[in-house]
């Protein structure tokens, strides 16, 4: 299946859909990537990244993520 295009960052009346971040530590977000190895064995990555400087604050990766782990991740970040 193909992913969806993200949509506008705004309307045309100039209302906003998403946060655009004003400085540092203002708006980040979270992605999943999954990839195989050479042998076709799956693996996951979860990248935590900030995104007015682009930085990557977190990465897991794991076989298997599960939710315990993106809470993990996410409540050391916010600590």
């Amino acid at each position: 299946m193909k992913q969806p295009k993200k949509s506008r960052l705004w309307f045309n009346d100039g209302s906003r859909v998403r946060l655009s971040p004003k400085h540092a530590e203002h708006v980040w977000y979270y992605d999943f990537v999954h990839l195989r190895t050479h042998d076709g064995r799956a693996f996951r990555t979860l990248n935590d990244i900030e995104e007015f400087i682009r930085q990557c604050l977190a990465n897991r990766v794991k076989r298997r993520l599960t939710a315990v782990d993106v809470v993990d991740v996410l409540t050391d970040l916010f600590i």
